[in-house]
């Protein structure tokens, strides 16, 4: 992927989340919920939520897309809204045990992209991921809220796969200790600056 300064790429994140210039609700009232009553909670309408990710595809251009923690979709579907490069998508869950379907989150990702794509409930050490990772991947988003040695080893599992001036991008590190901590000391560890965005529940990136 084409590198890109973060700085300047904090700086037009920012201002556009600062001026709100595209609703939460205008975004996700296009995708399919698991219950209604969730379009009426905080997190739906805040334009710092999913908003984000519609912002920062305008300024990025992946060739290759992965999202951990995987569940509705809407993180990578807003972002495939605004950004149209993206020809590659793997989904990946860890399964706890409990049944898990994809389909809701997979047809809202077909609503914004039409390219490849693959989804997977299971493990990291599953043969699924030998296929996956015969190519590098241009950027890794990180929604899956885990304790701090899961974190980071999800972390280092994607690091060797992503390609030069591929991007990570980690969310819930205001609300979830575990992840800020795991996040702050896997860049610190790869000689990395991390950069943080002011959303909803704070979000980290940091480039390879």
């Amino acid at each position: 992927m084409k590198q890109i300064e973060l700085e300047y790429l904090k700086k037009k994140v920012d201002v556009d989340l600062k001026k709100q210039l595209i609703s939460g609700r205008v975004l996700l009232d296009r995708y399919c919920m698991i219950d209604e009553l969730s379009r009426k909670s905080p997190s739906y309408c805040d334009p710092n939520y999913a908003g984000f990710y519609y912002h920062l595809g305008k300024y990025i251009s992946p060739n290759s897309l992965m999202e951990f923690g995987f569940d509705l979709g809407l993180f990578s579907a807003c972002f495939m809204i605004s950004c149209k490069t993206v020809k590659n998508y793997f989904a990946f869950r860890e399964s706890d045990g409990s049944f898990f379907s994809e389909r809701i989150g997979a047809r809202n990702i077909r609503r914004s992209y039409k390219g490849n794509s693959k989804y997977h409930y299971g493990s990291i050490h599953d043969d699924v991921f030998d296929k996956v990772f015969e190519n590098r991947w241009d950027m890794v988003i990180f929604s899956v809220e885990e304790k701090y040695d899961k974190q980071l080893q999800y972390f280092e599992f994607v690091w060797p796969h992503l390609n030069e001036n591929a991007i990570m991008v980690c969310d819930n590190i205001r609300r979830n200790q575990a992840t800020k901590d795991a996040f702050e000391a896997f860049a610190f560890s790869k000689n990395r600056e991390s950069c943080f965005f002011n959303t909803r529940h704070g979000t980290m990136i940091l480039q390879k």
